[in-house]
């Protein structure tokens, strides 16, 4: 379910406010770093498709709680 996380933060960076937008790059940062390297590439590929434009248009997802976007073990 990383892309859960991947498809919510890259959302958030289009955020107007600034702080949103930064803690969606931190966050974005530590999905990435706690990848493997299939994880990292697909990561990778879907941030390019997103920022190109070429990434297909999702409808809003919805987090009902931040442990539902880190994968901590409730």
């Amino acid at each position: 379910m990383p892309f859960l996380s991947q498809e919510a933060l890259s959302h958030l960076l289009g955020d107007p406010n600034e702080l949103t937008q930064d803690l969606a790059s931190q966050g974005m940062s530590i999905v990435y770093e706690l990848g493997d390297a299939s994880m990292k590439e697909q990561l990778v590929h879907a941030l390019v498709n997103t920022l190109t434009g070429a990434a297909k248009k999702k409808k809003a997802i919805k987090v009902h709680d931040f442990l539902d976007i880190c994968f901590i073990p409730r």
